[in-house]
């Protein structure tokens, strides 16, 4: 799991959103964090209180946005030159 949550000079007004990358993961999985269950969703938690703790004041009065990414890596498809050798 990734988190990130930096902060610009410049947007010291804004909150970033939180990027919170789970990598690849099951169907079941995403389905139970969809419905605000399971591993990841205590992995989210536990990411987004992190951040309340490093933000501390900067945060009064401003939500923050987690932002979960899940993907699939896709299988590398084989040249010509693999099956031969």
């Amino acid at each position: 799991m990734t988190v990130s949550a930096s902060k610009s000079h410049s947007e010291s007004a804004k909150v970033r959103p939180i990027i919170i990358d789970l990598g690849r993961t099951s169907g079941k999985k995403v389905k139970q964090l969809k419905r605000g269950e399971g591993i990841y969703h205590t992995e989210v938690e536990s990411a987004i209180a992190q951040v309340q703790s490093q933000l501390g004041s900067e945060l009064d009065g401003k939500e923050l946005l987690p932002v979960v990414i899940i993907y699939e890596k896709k299988p590398k498809r084989k040249t010509i030159f693999d099956i031969i050798g």
